[in-house]
């Protein structure tokens, strides 16, 4: 599930066990590195645009990329960003190895990790960087519930997207029993043949 505590709160409230139960999503956690490291590098762009240096001006998509999909040939300069002193570079760092830290199948393993990580991000003297790490600190127990049963939100969330096409894609509908018999229609899996 998303992080969000209204979720949390609702699953506590109808489940007793949830606590060994709940699983945070891995794209969500994934989103709160993403946002925490723009934000490190819109601080650090300001300060270095109003010296003179435009290094990362137009640099927010690389960023956010994986490293698995940087071509080390034609990104040979993002390469150097990504081994400078800035700070965006150790938030990048940071967020990289915290998508390592979702390949553990042990538990014990895994809640390492993920203690060496929030470890480093104490220690990086970054203010948004250590803003997650108090977050991920309260949330850990659900990342490590993800980790433990392997699952994800990821077909849920594919469902909801072809919803949201087919809503788009209709224009709107008279009522809201057309609009479920519409996602029935598409959606179902109904053997329309004879």
């Amino acid at each position: 599930m998303d992080m969000s505590l209204a979720y949390i709160a609702a699953t506590k409230e109808c489940l007793p066990q949830s606590d060994s139960a709940i699983c945070f999503d891995r794209f969500h956690v994934a989103s709160a590195f993403g946002e925490a490291l723009n934000k490190v590098r819109v601080r650090e762009s300001l300060i270095m645009t109003r010296q003179g240096d435009g290094r990362l001006l137009g640099t927010r998509h690389d960023w956010l990329a994986s490293d698995a999909y940087i071509d080390g040939r034609t990104r040979r300069w993002f390469r150097l960003l990504t081994a400078s002193t800035l700070q965006t570079a150790r938030a990048w760092s940071i967020k990289e190895a915290a998508s390592r830290c979702w390949e553990f199948i042990s538990i014990g393993w895994a809640r390492k990790a993920w203690g060496r990580l929030i470890g480093w991000i104490d220690r990086c003297r970054i203010p948004e960087m250590k803003a997650l790490s108090s977050f991920i600190k309260r949330h850990l127990w659900g990342i490590l519930n993800a980790i433990t049963f392997g699952v994800t939100n990821s077909p849920a969330e594919s469902i909801n997207s072809r919803i949201q096409k087919l809503k788009g894609r209709s224009c709107g509908f008279a009522t809201k029993a057309a609009f479920a018999t519409a996602v029935y229609f598409h959606l179902g899996g109904l053997d329309l043949y004879p």
